[in-house]
């Protein structure tokens, strides 16, 4: 970008513009970036001295003996927390099946598809993983190993 001196029109004045990472920092700055340049040259570290090996932790008692009374507290089966049939938002599940999400909104208008789940007549649609696998299973195509009759080779 050029513009003109004020008092003389015919010597344009260039204007470039730095790149911020490029500006020099302010004298002030500079003088500290450049002591503190000079200081780890004269004065590398010191090396640490070596520092003694943490202790280890003393190992948890073992119990030999669980009382009579608290064996009776302990549940027989241990609780999962595990969800072994998530569920599925329309998105997710029309990932999972390689399908658009329309797709599946058209199935369930024509009462086709997976299995889903939906606790009111407007609510939210969700789909079991369980649903999905058996869908894709009911779905495999197996190609016989015999040709075809009206293939010709």
């Amino acid at each position: 970008m050029t513009r003109p001196i004020a008092g003389n029109r015919s010597k344009p004045i260039v204007v470039v513009s730095i790149p911020r990472r490029l500006q020099i920092p302010p004298k002030s700055q500079l003088a500290r970036i450049l002591k503190a340049r000079a200081a780890n040259r004269t004065n590398p570290p010191k090396p640490q001295p070596p520092q003694p090996a943490p202790e280890a932790p003393a190992p948890d008692p073992k119990i030999l003996h669980i009382p009579e009374r608290l064996r009776d507290r302990e549940p027989l089966v241990a609780k999962s927390f595990i969800d072994d049939d998530p569920v599925f938002k329309t998105g997710d599940t029309a990932r999972i099946l390689g399908v658009e999400p329309s797709r599946l909104e058209k199935w369930r208008q024509r009462d086709q598809g997976p299995d889903y789940l939906q606790y009111e007549k407007s609510g939210s649609v969700r789909y079991e993983f369980s649903a999905l696998v058996a869908f894709k299973a009911a779905h495999r195509v197996r190609p016989s190993r015999r040709p075809h009759p009206g293939r010709r080779r």
